[in-house]
């Protein structure tokens, strides 16, 4: 289980206690997750799955277009790079 204690995330992502409890609580008053009284993930809604797999998607599709004007036609193609 990932761990949603204040602190942690604070220092992970370097801003306040507060700042991340008002983002977290806002959060599941929007109902896209709950956490458990110790800090856990209880839940979380398919709405914010479906959200974050678009996003992730776009940014994907955002940076290899990126990668192939950086590159230009001289790089290898990302299948040849799997490989």
């Amino acid at each position: 289980m990932w761990s949603l204690i204040y602190r942690v995330l604070a220092e992970r992502f370097q801003v306040s206690r507060q700042h991340i409890g008002n983002t977290l609580a806002e959060a599941e008053r929007q109902g896209w997750f709950s956490i458990t009284q110790g800090g856990h993930l209880r839940g979380i809604s398919e709405d914010l799955i479906a959200e974050f797999e678009t996003w992730a998607a776009g940014q994907m599709a955002h940076f290899r277009e990126l990668a192939e004007q950086v590159c230009g036609r001289g790089c290898l193609a990302p299948e040849a790079m799997a490989r």
